[in-house]
């Protein structure tokens, strides 16, 4: 590409010389240069990037009091993901794919009284006051695992890490309608 910026004739030796070598210098920059452009797309995506995970974190707020830094590059990308995502609705699934993102498996119930003549016998159908409505509960299967995965880990990162949903429970808590109570159960993980 370079040589063809240059004139055409016997002063213009594309062969040997100090051009030459000048030429394949400057073309070695325009490699870098190309290359530093598709890594900083790829950085402008937050589910893959990597250089600028610190400058994503100070947009969003991270670590905060939910979401300390995690020790994984993965772990960071997830709680970034979710802390993206956190301006979303109010449907069960919305917290379900919150409990994802952060790498937790959970089920989520939504509480209600009995009402005879509506409910079955045998239903999981609470007891008590209208009050119940407004009361939930998510079942947590096992704690948060993170890997070191080759390809997506970072150098420094540790081989694994463990932890419990606090950072889930506390955004939850958060995020909630101020109406409503939300109860967490630990089980068992799931086969």
């Amino acid at each position: 590409m370079i040589w063809g910026l240059y004139p055409q004739g016997l002063a213009w030796n594309r062969e040997s010389g100090v051009l030459n070598t000048f030429n394949n210098s400057c073309a070695y920059e325009l490699v870098n240069v190309d290359a530093r452009k598709e890594a900083l797309l790829r950085e402008a995506d937050p589910r893959k990037t990597e250089e600028l995970i610190s400058d994503w974190e100070i947009d969003y707020g991270l670590p905060d009091e939910c979401t300390p830094l995690a020790a994984t590059l993965e772990g960071r990308r997830g709680a970034l993901l979710a802390k993206i995502r956190a301006r979303g609705e109010m449907t069960p699934e919305w917290y379900l794919r919150l409990a994802q993102d952060l790498g937790y498996d959970v089920d989520l119930e939504e509480w209600r009284p009995f009402v005879c003549a509506a409910s079955q016998c045998g239903s999981t159908d609470m007891t008590g006051n209208e009050n119940v409505r407004y009361v939930w509960s998510f079942r947590i299967f096992g704690t948060n695992q993170e890997y070191f995965v080759t390809g997506t880990s970072a150098c420094g990162d540790p081989l694994g890490s463990w932890r419990d949903a606090a950072e889930f429970i506390c955004r939850v808590n958060k995020l909630r309608p101020s109406h409503t109570k939300v109860f967490f159960f630990y089980e068992e993980a799931r086969a």
